[in-house]
């Protein structure tokens, strides 16, 4: 057999695509030939001087219904206002006895989580929680102990774990040796890092660390186990007298028994956006 034909080769009708071949003889036939005899595409050439044919019925009638769709709202109803508004409860509690749900998502602001989770272990109801999962360490164990008490469920979302980008590289840093080095950064640019309650470490619970570091950290715990050793350096001063206290910057030394070591940087700050883990191994390097 030949090598495949190219694509751009393929029959299309009677002709090939880019060939000069003369179209079928027509009904203005006696015609002579020049350039407008030649066909692409298995599109018959018009004689000269002919007017473009008129869209077939089909297309007209297509063209119009989607124009028409064009101009109708979205939402007849809330255009015609008798639409309902998003339903408010003063409490989680009140919420969860209308409802009755099995499961809940729990996406609020950090201060804000442990009433809804406590609220939705008393009833028996599962949570999956926005992260972080708590504000401090003596709120984790806590909000564990009510869960485990109510006999329900508590999770958080982490969801590069189930993302095969992420969930490779274990198969991948086995090829590099012994790892031991790592590089870690996530980064991006917000103009006021400390706006609204995220600024709040009352609030907050903490800033770039616990707020979008938390899935840059998570894979290392992921990938490496809880380190020995940790030492981290913040930053409160990227927009002088911004009037916030929640960390706008964080730069993280992690030390491990074995040999490994590394250092993460966390901004919401610091521009482009970056999100990039390399580890050093004995045989290789993962990037």
């Amino acid at each position: 057999m030949g090598p495949p034909q190219d694509y751009r080769q393929r029959l299309v009708g009677d002709f090939r695509l880019g060939s000069t071949r003369r179209a079928p003889t027509s009904s203005f036939a006696n015609r002579k030939e020049s350039a407008h005899e030649t066909t692409r595409c298995g599109h018959r050439p018009r004689p000269p001087g002919a007017r473009r044919p008129l869209a077939r019925p089909a297309r007209l009638q297509q063209g119009r219904a989607r124009r028409r769709l064009r101009q109708q709202p979205r939402h007849p109803e809330a255009a015609a206002g008798t639409a309902p508004g998003p339903r408010t409860h003063p409490c989680p509690g009140q919420l969860l006895d209308e409802v009755a749900p099995d499961f809940v998502v729990v996406a609020v602001p950090h201060h804000a989580g442990r009433e809804v989770v406590q609220e939705c272990a008393s009833r028996g109801v599962h949570v999956l929680k926005e992260k972080p999962f708590a504000t401090s360490v003596r709120e984790a164990r806590e909000l564990a102990q009510i869960c485990q008490d109510g006999q329900v469920e508590l999770m958080v979302t982490l969801q590069r774990r189930f993302n095969p980008i992420y969930t490779s590289v274990a198969g991948m840093l086995d090829q590099i040796g012994t790892p031991f080095l790592i590089d870690g950064q996530y980064t991006f640019h917000t103009d006021d890092p400390g706006a609204g309650w995220r600024g709040d470490i009352r609030q907050a619970g903490g800033g770039c660390i616990i707020d979008m570091g938390y899935h840059l950290i998570d894979l290392l715990l992921w990938y490496f186990g809880l380190p020995n050793r940790v030492i981290a350096e913040f930053s409160t001063t990227a927009v002088p007298g911004g009037g916030y206290d929640a960390e706008d910057t964080a730069v993280i030394q992690l030390g491990y028994d074995d040999g490994l070591y590394g250092s993460v940087l966390l901004s919401r700050w610091v521009a482009p956006k970056t999100e990039s883990l390399h580890v050093v191994g004995t045989r290789g390097r993962y990037c």
